[in-house]
């Protein structure tokens, strides 16, 4: 799927295989997109969509060449991996939830961060039942709002290397789930909560 120019918008269901790039015209999506299939590329710098999943089989990688947008939720599905094109690149979830579910997993790598936004009493929640979770993460919900961990996974783990970013304003809540950051560096500007039964591994 390729758009240079023109308007696309949809409040549907759209399944998208394949290479896809979004570099010009207007590209909003108010429904569910699913990037399917085996490995592909993703460039779409200028789109705004509402939900994504990520579904493709272990053993496919779809690549991020771009920075992506998205204002309610992303999924991640099944067992392939999304990582970067080695490059920096940010996923902003805007007043979002993330989920990933495949123990086969592998979302992110050194070049990318999920950053969470909005103002407001909002929780935006991170979900990991199960997989490896290797971006950055960023809290950016500021106005009462939390990052907040979920899932059934036993403890929420960051790779080393990464950075765990809470700015000023912000908050992020560990909700009750462990938290291993070994390696990672943790940037507090805003606010940590937690219930007091968690465990904090490798908080220097």
């Amino acid at each position: 799927f390729t758009m240079v120019g023109g308007v696309f918008t949809s409040s549907q269901g759209t399944y998208l295989s394949g290479n896809v790039t979004i570099t010009g015209g207007t590209f909003t999506h108010e429904g569910t997109v699913w990037f399917l299939g085996g490995s592909a590329e993703i460039n779409a710098p200028i789109a705004s969509f509402y939900s994504v999943i990520f579904q493709n089989t272990a053993g496919n990688i779809k690549t991020l060449k771009s920075n992506l947008t998205i204002t309610n939720s992303l999924q991640v599905s099944s067992g392939g991996s999304l990582l970067s094109d080695g490059v920096a690149h940010t996923i902003t979830l805007d007043s979002a939830t993330f989920n990933m579910s495949n123990a086969t997993t592998v979302f992110g790598d050194e070049y990318i961060t999920i950053e969470f936004t909005g103002s407001g009493a909002l929780y935006s929640t991170v979900t990991n039942n199960a997989g490896t979770f290797a971006a950055h993460l960023t809290s950016s919900v500021t106005g009462g709002g939390y990052v907040y961990l979920s899932g059934s996974a036993a403890v929420f783990t960051m790779q080393p290397g990464r950075t765990l970013l809470i700015n000023s304003g912000a908050g992020f809540y560990l909700n009750g789930e462990n938290l291993t950051i070994t390696g990672v560096t943790l940037v507090n500007n805003g606010v940590v909560r937690l219930w007091g039964s968690e465990t904090i591994t490798g908080l220097d």
